[in-house]
């Protein structure tokens, strides 16, 4: 298919062939029996339907086949890099992490790894999986559990890292 008529172009073609085509045969076949209303009414309703319907068809079509925006766009899940300091022992800090999982699950985060520096006992190096935004709102909404977790808040370095820019 060719970019000049992209597929929501095409899709509108074919509901108006299908509106103009279906019109003229719906007129011709007796749908709502003109004994009821009387034929040039019976008519009217059988048209103003059909055009209801095909307008409706049209516009589920139309969202159907809409490329989402920027906002619309479901967010891909990327890789966060983050370090730390702790100011209590990394056990006690890596077991408070992880009796968290459940808490860090609810939040979106996918933790991958955790560990502490060869070189600085203070040092924490952790990996989670996140949609953009989530870690940082984690962050924010559990500061008084990370702190007495040993973290220390406001150290954390943050680097993300995705397949795509």
């Amino acid at each position: 298919m060719s970019n000049k008529f992209p597929t929501r172009i095409w899709y509108l073609a074919i509901c108006l062939l299908i509106w103009g085509v279906g019109g003229p045969l719906l007129i011709t076949s007796e749908v709502i029996p003109s004994s009821l209303l009387g034929k040039e009414v019976a008519s009217l309703l059988e048209i103003s339907l059909w055009t209801l319907i095909c307008a409706g068809g049209g516009f589920a079509g139309w969202r159907l086949f809409k490329k989402p925006t920027e906002s619309e766009a479901p967010l891909s899940p990327v890789a966060n890099v983050m370090t730390f300091k702790i100011n209590k022992d990394f056990s006690f800090w890596a077991k408070a992490f992880d009796n968290d999982l459940e808490n860090q699950q609810e939040a979106g985060l996918k933790p991958l790894f955790r560990e502490v520096s060869k070189e600085d006992s203070t040092k924490v190096l952790a990996i989670l999986v996140a949609v953009p935004g989530a870690l940082e709102s984690y962050l924010q909404k559990n500061q008084e559990k990370i702190s007495k977790s040993g973290q220390v808040l406001g150290t954390e370095e943050i680097s993300t890292y995705s397949t795509t820019n």
